[in-house]
């Protein structure tokens, strides 16, 4: 961080491809999300194969498809947008600090966010809770990113997402609570979060949309048709 921080004061940045730029940030995001299905095999590793596991690995798969699904089905087809407009200096800062600097925190949400999910994994066949060690970065690892999120998107279109900063808290103010339930429940608990941010989102994305076709559609004017006789 602190050399790009150098480089871009001083040196002589240019940005040529506005969705080259946009597709390397989104492979980075794509290879950590393989390291959260990584994960699941880790935690598996010499377990015999049962309900409970077989639960787990697709609790932990549908977490990896939240994380995804928030960041390439919202965040970024309108950042991209965004940054193929902006011309200049004005791109250049976009690049460093919404692109560069913001995905950090990103990255290194879904990484904690697969620690947590390794440990719910390979403690899958017990009912003792799961305890601070992977509650924390399991649901500390969700709320990073979706604050990281929140920093790509102010940076990007001067917004704040409410939906995204409350599942924030209640992330946060789970945690405690997450500690003290069985593996497999605290990861459900958090995949049925992430999926109701997800319903919300989607839901309030096709209102704008309906909204947005229904202004550009002309009215149709009335005709005045030669009356039959």
């Amino acid at each position: 961080m602190s050399g790009i921080y150098l480089t871009a004061r001083h040196g002589d940045w240019r940005l040529h491809s506005a969705e080259h730029l946009t597709e390397r940030h989104g492979l980075f995001i794509i290879l950590a999300l393989g390291e959260s299905i990584v994960a699941i095999g880790v935690g598996a590793a010499g377990q015999p194969v049962s309900l409970p596991l077989l639960g787990a690995a697709v609790l932990g798969v549908g977490t990896a498809v939240c994380l995804w699904w928030l960041y390439f089905d919202v965040a970024a087809p309108a950042a991209r947008r965004s940054l193929v407009k902006t011309r200049d200096d004005a791109r250049i800062g976009l690049a460093v600090e919404a692109y560069t600097y913001g995905h950090f925190p990103l990255v290194t949400g879904i990484l904690l966010t697969a620690l947590g999910v390794e440990g719910v994994v390979a403690h899958a066949g017990t009912s003792r809770p799961i305890g601070i060690f992977y509650a924390l970065p399991l649901f500390g690892g969700v709320a990073l990113y979706l604050a990281g999120h929140l920093l790509f998107e102010h940076r990007m279109h001067r917004t704040l997402n409410v939906a995204r900063l409350a599942t924030i808290g209640a992330l946060l103010a789970a945690v405690p609570i997450a500690a003290v339930l069985p593996p497999i429940a605290g990861l459900a608990a958090l995949v049925a979060v992430m999926t109701a941010l997800i319903v919300v989102e989607s839901t309030r994305r096709n209102h704008e949309r309906s909204r947005e076709l229904g202004k550009q559609t002309p009215p149709i004017e009335k005709q005045n048709l030669p009356m039959a006789d």
